[in-house]
């Protein structure tokens, strides 16, 4: 049923049934005149460069929420405006949906802002909501799934350079001057690593979202495995360096999904082999980063979250936001805020509640509807093409586990990593006649 919903055509629209043109830019864009071919080029180069260095946060173009990636994909989205082939539906049928969502969302903490009288945080979280949630799916829908592949392959050996770069210079970091401009979260004091992501949190989340795509990659064929292991060792390592308790439940539970609906073949050859290493690497006392054993290994040994990082003040601040709800089911806070009334003067570490009450009961029926689409398009990639939809829904878990323990996330590095790898699968299958239908038109190149 969810496919009859879903019109899995989240490329650009050649007008010919949806269907890609067999027409192709060098760039992997689809183009059918030759003028625009130069321009389209530039986008092979810029959404590429701009995954690779999606989860480097620390390249930043100013003090504001503005990366160097971001200035790369807001290029690429000037290019496809000017040349008028910016994809208006990303996620296909599903779209009016997603679009609906985000209105919510948006309009409930609009709603609740000019109720308080304060707007000035509510333009610069929507504008940052709207380049994210929107521009961003529009802009990787409007190519091929060819140059899609690339960008998400790119996001993979991003994330491991970022790690690599980080455990590289890590024991010189205290020494260095000259190496404070990379920020206090690249190695925290208690040696957690930040890596090029600027914190240790985001890092966990970068290094989750890779590790389910990297096992996409291994089963799916597209790196041999004297690449993909040692890509699984800097990103694991990384993860485990980021002693964030988060960022392994997520990893964890993200890779069981993936495994568990691509088949259970897989649960059994990738994932029991796994977990029987890990068990005995435990065993016999392998070394792991400090950090990870005091923060996390023990808080799991014993049970005890206490143990567990930031978890006792977190916990307090959910309570709070729960107790503040009733209050704001209609009205909300406003945008930005919660941190305001808190009497913890921090955002509660939890965007479900975060919305509840900044945005009131509509905003949260936004945020569920945008999570809603992404969940009914991993299951409608799943009904046709089994490993891609299960690597979709294992992204999307790790997403939505990290929402359970993020405040606002329209920053690129959380939901731009799951973006990106579903809307590849969704192009890509709009590029793949369904072999069910007898009027299925030949694919075009993929670019």
């Amino acid at each position: 049923m969810i496919l009859d919903m879903v019109a899995l055509n989240p490329g650009i629209n050649d007008g010919y049934g949806g269907y890609p043109s067999a027409a192709l830019a060098p760039g992997g864009i689809r183009s059918s005149t030759p003028g625009s071919r130069a321009a389209f080029l530039a986008l092979g180069y810029l959404l590429p460069i701009a995954s690779f260095i999606m989860s480097w946060r620390v390249l930043r173009l100013t003090q504001a929420n503005l990366t160097l990636s971001d200035g790369l994909l807001a290029a690429a989205i000037a290019i496809l405006v000017i040349a008028a082939r910016l994809e208006m539906k990303p996620f296909g049928r599903l779209s009016g949906a997603w679009i609906m969502g985000l209105t919510l969302m948006l309009g409930g903490l609009l709603a609740s802002s000019l109720y308080h009288a304060d707007t000035n945080r509510w333009l610069i979280v929507a504008a940052q909501y709207i380049f994210a949630m929107l521009l961003f799916p529009m802009a990787l829908s409007s190519v091929s799934s060819g140059l899609l592949r690339r960008c998400v392959l790119a996001y993979l050996y991003g994330t491991a350079a970022s790690q690599a770069i980080s455990l590289a210079i890590a024991p010189f970091y205290a020494e260095a001057e000259w190496l404070h401009w990379l920020g206090r979260g690249f190695f925290t004091g208690n040696g957690r690593l930040g890596a090029l992501t600027g914190e240790p949190n985001p890092n966990g989340a970068v290094c989750a979202y890779a590790l389910v795509i990297l096992l996409h990659a291994m089963l799916s064929r597209w790196l041999r495995l004297v690449v993909a292991i040692p890509l699984a060792v800097l990103i694991g390592w990384g993860l485990l360096a980021s002693a964030s308790v988060t960022g392994f439940a997520a990893t964890v539970i993200a890779c069981v999904v993936f495994l568990g609906f691509s088949h259970p073949r897989n649960l059994a050859k990738v994932g029991i082999p796994f977990a029987a290493f890990v068990g005995i690497y435990f065993t016999v006392g392998g070394p792991i980063p400090q950090t990870f054993e005091e923060r996390v290994y023990e808080a799991m040994a014993s049970g005890d979250p206490d143990k567990a990082g930031t978890y006792i003040g977190r916990s307090a601040l959910i309570r709070e936001s729960w107790a503040m709800a009733d209050d704001n089911l209609l009205v909300g806070l406003g945008a930005d805020r919660y941190r305001v009334e808190s009497i913890y003067g921090a955002p509660v570490h939890n965007i479900h509640l975060l919305m509840l009450n900044e945005g009131g009961l509509i905003c949260a029926i936004g945020l569920w509807t945008l999570f809603g689409t992404m969940f009914a398009a991993g299951f409608a990639v799943l009904g046709r093409v089994r490993l891609d939809g299960a690597a979709c829904l294992g992204v999307t878990t790790a997403f939505m586990v990290y929402a359970m323990a993020i405040p606002h996330m329209y920053t690129r590095i959380w939901a731009g990593p799951p973006l990106l790898f579903l809307m590849w699968a969704l192009v890509h299958l709009a590029e793949t006649p369904d072999p069910s239908s007898h009027y299925a038109e030949p694919a075009g190149d993929d670019g």
